[in-house]
C-alpha cells in the first residue's frame, strides 16, 4: 500500500493541536487547498473569526472556493492575499497557525498580534527549519515552546493477527508550538526571563 499523503495526516494533526475552540480568533498563513482553514472555521464557529493569508492569489482563491464548497457561504472567514512575513494586520488574536517555510520571520509580528497567553503554532518539515524557530522564540516574548515530530503507523488487523505494518512513513512534519507570556521576554542571549 503507497503511503498517504503526509501534509494531509499532518494537517488533521495541526487543526486538533492547541488550537481553537468557539468564539476563537484565528490567523492562519500558508492556506494550500484550505482544508485545515475549514476545520479552524468550524472549530470557531459563527463568534469567532478566521484570518487566513496567502501569497498566492490562486491559492487564496483555491482555498476560500474549497472551505465554502464543503462549510458553505458567510462563513467567519477572511482570506486575504497578503504576505505575514510583512506583518500581521489582526489584533486580539487566540491563536496563530503557520504553514510557512520560514516561520522565524513571523514571531515578531505574532506577538503584536496575539493577545496574553495566546498561542502560537508552526508545521515544519525539517529540524533545521526548527532550530531556528526555536532560536527566535527564545527570543520573544514566548514561553512554554515545545515541539514534537509527527509519526503515523498502520496496524494489520486480520482475525487474530493484529500487528503493526511492516511498512512505515517515519517522518511527516514537526509541530512546534509556544504561549505568548503576558509581560515577560527572555533577556538577551541568557536564557533568562526578564520584564518588558
Amino acid at each position: 500500500m503507497a503511503p498517504r499523503s503526509s501534509t494531509r495526516r499532518t494537517s488533521v494533526r495541526f487543526s486538533f493541536w492547541p488550537t481553537s475552540s468557539a468564539g476563537a480568533r484565528v490567523f492562519e498563513s500558508g492556506l494550500g487547498s484550505g482544508a485545515l482553514t475549514a476545520a479552524l472555521v468550524r472549530a470557531v464557529g459563527p463568534t469567532g473569526r478566521v484570518t487566513g493569508y496567502e501569497i498566492r492569489q490562486d491559492f487564496a482563491e483555491r482555498a476560500q472556493r474549497n472551505v465554502e464548497g464543503f462549510l458553505g457561504p458567510d462563513l467567519p472567514l477572511e482570506v486575504e492575499v497578503r504576505d505575514c512575513y510583512e506583518g500581521i494586520g489582526v489584533d486580539d488574536l487566540d491563536r496563530v497557525l503557520l504553514d510557512l517555510p520560514e516561520p522565524w520571520r513571523v514571531v515578531g509580528h505574532a506577538e503584536q498580534s496575539l493577545h496574553p497567553g495566546g498561542i502560537l503554532l508552526s508545521y515544519l518539515p525539517t529540524i533545521g527549519q526548527v532550530t531556528r524557530l526555536r532560536e527566535a522564540l527564545e527570543e520573544s516574548a514566548f514561553g512554554m515552546a515545545d515541539t514534537v515530530e509527527v509519526l503515523q503507523r498502520h496496524w494489520h488487523v486480520e482475525g487474530t493477527s493484529v500487528r503493526p505494518d511492516h511498512r512505515m512513513v517515519a517522518h511527516t512534519g514537526f509541530l512546534t508550538h509556544a504561549r505568548l507570556l503576558g509581560g515577560a521576554a527572555r533577556g538577551p542571549g541568557d536564557g533568562t526571563l526578564s520584564e518588558s
